[in-house]
């Protein structure tokens, strides 16, 4: 008898847990949704910095061809 008892007050304390678990992953997923960056207003940050890693890569290679022709 005592067992059962018990086992029903685990029951309703795991229950409890998946509730709150359940209530702060539904605020989580609100957060999340309300500072979501849709992707036209990425675009233009990606193009930005798709540049600039570009002109970055360019002149290091510019600086490395440089480097062999001229001890050539």
């Amino acid at each position: 008898m005592e067992e059962s008892k018990q086992l029903k007050e685990m029951i309703g304390e795991l229950k409890s847990d998946v509730q709150r678990g359940f209530k702060e992953n539904r605020e989580d997923h609100q957060i999340i949704k309300d500072n979501y960056v849709t992707n036209d207003r990425f675009k233009p940050v990606e193009k930005i910095v798709y540049g600039g890693v570009s002109l970055i890569l360019i002149a290091v290679l510019t600086a490395i061809v440089a480097t062999v022709v001229n001890a050539g």
